[in-house]
């Protein structure tokens, strides 16, 4: 049974509004996958990335699943990604019968240290092996050093396909994260920034893929006037239902950005005479603050934290073990220096919903 916490780590709001869209895409009579507030949602998502093509997924791993798909990755290919993610990022690689190869992340942003990745593509180059794509990720909603990631990974040939479920909102240099790469995917899960309650995006340079990334989510259906198959699809289109929840939280997107950057400077504010840290990026990268995370530096250790913050019904977690060392991933490739051990063992991920009040803020301070 999952823990009931009175202040979830992200839980989602829900307004009239987006009862309203929910509402209307019913009444179209639009239940099944498609539909015009599918069209709108992704219509809404070029506009504010600037991608030429965009199409609405039913998560976000659907998402890198297609991407790899239509990046011509398969068994015996190798894709690199960081440890230090969700294992969404790296169950695609898996369903395509590759091999992950893993890369530490740096402390700076968190994310796949570019020292690494050249280390990592230098090393496989010399025992001949040439990975087919990297999958960087922009964890927590804290961008990576994508340009730097993006032109090792041209000098080697790689396709990158960016993951930035955790950061839609969150910019590197002025520009939205999800559109530096071949591909981006975001996550509309029901704890992101905004919710679709389950959904994702692909965002392709390349609108000639969109057609393919169409047919394979839709059962690789064939246009005859009877059910016929030449390829493996899979059942990932979005619901018009789902379609226009999306929709209706992206008309606020600005207005919940700004109030996560309100949440950021009163923990930043409320933290300065603690043992705890709140992480700061340096100016160029623009988080969306989807989740904030302290260090502890003083006596109580994260775990000890954690544990009285959960005891007082208030949720918070480690951030993700490495991937590298999961029984499951034990085999493969990984390079770097156990930074993100140290990322386990000292991080929190503290409460950093929309709905988080003052005084909820001031309680984890004294437990700090």
């Amino acid at each position: 049974m999952m823990k009931s916490f009175k202040v979830p780590l992200h839980a989602p709001v829900v307004t009239e509004e987006d009862m309203k869209a929910v509402a209307d895409a019913m009444q179209t009579g639009w239940i099944a996958p498609g539909g015009p507030y599918v069209e709108y949602f992704e219509e809404e998502l070029k506009r504010f990335s600037g991608m030429p093509s965009v199409v609405a997924l039913s998560s976000g791993t659907a998402a890198l699943h297609l991407a790899l798909k239509a990046a011509g990755v398969g068994r015996g290919d190798y894709v690199i990604v960081p440890t230090h993610t969700y294992v969404a990022t790296v169950s695609p690689i898996m369903y395509q019968g590759a091999s992950p190869v893993f890369i530490e992340s740096e402390p700076e942003t968190l994310n796949m240290s570019p020292e690494y990745l050249t280390k990592a593509l230098e090393t496989l180059s010399r025992k001949g092996i040439r990975p087919k794509a990297v999958i960087p990720v922009h964890i927590y909603g804290f961008p990576a050093k994508i340009k730097e990631i993006v032109s090792i990974a041209k000098r080697y040939g790689l396709v990158v396909i960016e993951d930035a479920a955790e950061a839609l909102g969150a910019e590197y240099e002025g520009q939205p994260v999800g559109t530096f790469g071949d591909f981006g995917v975001f996550s509309f899960n029901g704890n992101k920034i905004i919710t679709t309650s389950g959904g994702g995006a692909l965002l392709l340079k390349n609108p000639a893929l969109e057609p393919k990334i169409r047919f394979w989510a839709s059962h690789a259906k064939e246009n005859k006037p009877w059910f016929y198959h030449t390829d493996t699809g899979y059942n990932y289109q979005m619901s018009n239902i789902l379609a226009a929840l999306g929709w209706s939280q992206m008309q606020r997107l600005q207005e919940i950005l700004r109030k996560k950057k309100e949440i950021y400077t009163l923990y930043n504010i409320y933290m300065q005479n603690t043992t705890c840290k709140l992480h700061i990026l340096p100016g160029k990268f623009q988080a969306n603050y989807w989740l904030n995370i302290a260090w502890c530096e003083g006596k109580k250790s994260a775990r000890e934290i954690i544990k009285i913050l959960h005891e007082e019904k208030v949720e918070a977690r480690h951030l993700w073990f490495p991937l590298h060392l999961m029984p499951v991933f034990s085999k493969y490739m990984y390079f770097g220096n156990s930074e993100t051990q140290e990322f386990f063992y000292r991080g929190i991920l503290l409460p950093s919903g929309l709905n988080i009040v003052k005084e909820t803020l001031l309680f984890i301070k004294r437990i700090f």
